[in-house]
């Protein structure tokens, strides 16, 4: 009886260990996914606006 709970105590640890892992990696992922998606809208937006940002006393619109 006592081995048993000894094995599903390790085995509980060992699941824990694993779900905390994936978390932290996901985490370190989201700064990576964050920083690729503001770099492609960064790119769209200087394509759209021909690399020109908006100034109010010069930009003119044609």
């Amino acid at each position: 009886m006592i081995k048993i709970r000894s094995n599903i105590g390790s085995l509980m640890v060992e699941y824990t260990m694993l779900v905390v892992i994936i978390v932290a990696a996901l985490l370190c992922a989201q700064i990576y996914v964050k920083r690729a998606l503001c770099g492609r809208w960064r790119k769209s937006a200087d394509f759209f606006g021909q690399g020109r940002q908006y100034e109010p006393n010069e930009t003119v619109i044609r």
